[in-house]
């Protein structure tokens, strides 16, 4: 935190992380000041011409951790989350058994998908970056280092895209979500030079399978669902990872 305080951001007046205050190794708790302001969903939902910006802010915000470097102790494990997926898979079959069909094919896709992927691990990665992780108030900030690692950018790219993906689902493709992904991804592009490719598509429904399995256990992002709407959402999420690894969003 004092790396990314003090090095990554600390010259930069848009973009910034909670400053570090401390820490008590005994409780393994770090002290550091809130960001002001309010969650990135909350002021896209507000409308108006600023959601371009706070999308282009994003943009720059991941492409500036993206760019540094660090001491840091932890690899992104391709093997590891692999496990991961075969368990979130069988957890959404046990708790909704209608959506086994689809958690499974996905599943099957993502390991065939694995076998052969050539990941880069020449970035520190949020590995959680999300629209509820994005504080604004003037400025653009953003919280929660505990999954940081080095690792493929894609990883962080396709969670955010992702992620807005099921902002504009819930609010069931209302005004002022249209786009946000494309504008997110062309940004991001813009300022590190990254282009889309196989890992991107490989991310993107490796996280519509984590947003799976939090709806089916009722964490993840607030609101959470229920009832007809929260397989609405599921339904949505796990199609929309079987078509990103299909060439077909």
């Amino acid at each position: 935190m004092r790396w990314l305080w003090e090095e990554v951001f600390s010259d930069n007046d848009s973009l910034t992380v909670p400053q570090p205050l401390g820490c008590v190794p005994e409780l393994a708790m770090l002290l550091f000041r809130p960001l002001p302001g309010q969650p990135l969903d909350s002021a896209l939902s507000e409308g108006g011409g600023a959601n371009k910006e706070l999308i282009q802010l994003c943009a720059r915000w991941l492409a500036a951790l993206h760019r540094s470097s660090t001491a840091l102790d932890r690899h992104f494990n391709l093997a590891v989350e692999a496990v991961n997926l075969e368990a979130w898979a069988a957890l959404i079959a046990h708790r909704y058994t209608d959506f086994a069909p689809a958690s499974q094919v996905l599943f099957r896709a993502l390991r065939e998908r694995s076998v052969d992927l050539r990941l880069d691990a020449n970035a520190p990665i949020h590995k959680d970056f999300h629209y509820q992780h994005v504080f604004v108030n003037g400025t653009l900030g953003v919280i929660d280092f505990d999954e940081i690692r080095w690792g493929d950018q894609n990883c962080d790219v396709a969670h955010f895209c992702a992620h807005l993906n099921l902002l504009s689902c819930r609010a069931r493709g209302g005004e002022g979500f249209e786009g946000l992904e494309e504008l997110f991804r062309s940004s991001y592009a813009e300022y590190s030079g990254w282009s889309h490719d196989e890992r991107f598509d490989f991310f993107f429904a490796y996280t519509c399978l984590k947003i799976a399995k939090q709806l089916v256990t009722t964490r993840g992002i607030r609101p959470r669902p229920e009832g007809a709407e929260l397989k609405r959402q599921l339904s949505a999420v796990l199609d929309d990872g079987i078509a990103a690894l299909a060439g077909r969003r």
